[in-house]
C-alpha cells in the first residue's frame, strides 16, 4: 500500500474524532482568553478611546499567552495523545493490524494533530490582533504583521509537537516530561543571556517574532539575543524533521505491550 493510501484514512479518522473530542474544544475556548480581554478592555474604553491601548495589550498580554504558555501546552496534550491515547484505550493492537506500516500509522495522526492544532492557534492570533489593533490590521503593514505571527504560530505548534510526540513514543507520562520541559528548562534558560538560549526552542521562536527589536517586547523578550529569521526557520524546521524522523523510528520498532507500563 503507498504511503498516501496509508495515511490518509488514518488522517481522516483521527481529525474527524479529534475536532468532536472535548479536549479539543477546551482547548480552543481557552486559546480566545486573550481575545475575550481585549474585547472587554475595548469596551470599557468605548467612551474614553485610546488608539496605543489595543496594540500594546496584543504585544504584552496576547502574545506571550499564545506563544509562550498556550503553543506549547497545546502542543503537547495534542502530541503526548498520539501514543498515549491509543495505549490508554487499549486500540493501539487494532491500528498497527492495519496493512499500512506503524510509520504510516503514527504519521497519520501526527498529520491529524497538526490539521488541529495550526488552525486553533492561527485562528486565535488572528482575532486578537485584529481587535488589538482595529481597522489598522487590514492595513499593508497589518496583513503582514498578522503573516508573521501566524507563520511563527505554525512553526511554533510544528517544533513543539514534534518534541512531544518523541516523548509520547518513549516515556510512561510525557505530559509530566513535557510540563518540566516547558515551564523548567524552557522558562529558566530564558533568563541566562548568551549562547545557551539557543539550547531552546522558544529563543527561535521569539526570534521570529516581528517585535523583537522594539521595545513592545517586555517580559517575553528578555535578555534574547535574537537570531537571524533564516536561521530560526531553518533551525526549527530541521529540529521538526530531525525529532519527527526519530520518534517514526522508535514507534516502528519498539513492541508497546499494553499490560506494561511505559519507559
Amino acid at each position: 500500500m503507498s504511503p498516501s493510501k496509508s495515511i490518509y484514512p488514518i488522517f481522516r479518522f483521527f481529525l474527524r474524532t479529534g475536532i468532536r473530542n472535548r479536549r479539543t474544544l477546551l482547548l480552543m475556548a481557552t486559546a480566545f482568553i486573550p481575545a475575550i480581554i481585549l474585547l472587554v478592555v475595548l469596551l470599557v474604553q468605548l467612551g474614553n478611546p485610546n488608539s496605543s491601548t489595543g496594540p500594546v495589550l496584543f504585544r504584552q498580554m496576547a502574545v506571550p499567552f499564545l506563544f509562550q504558555l498556550f503553543a506549547p501546552l497545546l502542543s503537547l496534550l495534542f502530541g503526548s495523545a498520539c501514543v498515549g491515547d491509543e495505549l490508554d484505550g487499549h486500540t493501539l493492537a487494532f491500528l498497527t493490524t492495519r496493512p499500512a506500516g506503524k510509520p504510516w500509522v503514527l504519521l497519520g495522526k501526527v498529520a491529524a494533530l497538526l490539521a488541529l492544532a495550526i488552525p486553533i492557534l492561527t485562528l486565535a492570533i488572528v482575532v486578537s490582533l485584529g481587535l488589538g489593533f482595529g481597522a489598522e490590521a487590514l492595513t499593508r503593514d497589518g496583513i503582514s504583521l498578522l503573516g508573521a505571527y501566524v507563520g511563527t504560530g505554525a512553526l511554533t505548534i510544528l517544533a513543539y509537537s514534534s518534541l512531544f510526540v518523541l516523548f509520547g513514543t518513549l516515556l510512561k507520562k510525557p505530559v509530566i516530561a513535557g510540563v518540566i520541559f516547558i515551564f523548567g528548562w524552557e522558562y529558566i534558560v530564558q533568563f541566562i543571556p548568551g549562547s545557551t538560549q539557543r539550547l531552546t526552542i522558544s529563543h527561535y521562536i521569539k526570534s521570529l517574532l516581528p517585535y523583537k527589536s522594539s521595545t513592545g517586547g517586555g517580559f517575553l523578550m528578555f535578555q534574547l539575543q535574537a537570531s537571524s529569521t533564516a536561521h530560526s526557520i531553518i533551525l526549527l524546521l530541521l529540529i521538526s524533521v530531525g525529532l519527527l524522523t526519530i520518534s517514526l523510528w522508535v514507534f516502528n520498532r519498539r513492541e508497546y505491550v499494553l499490560s506494561e507500563p511505559r519507559i
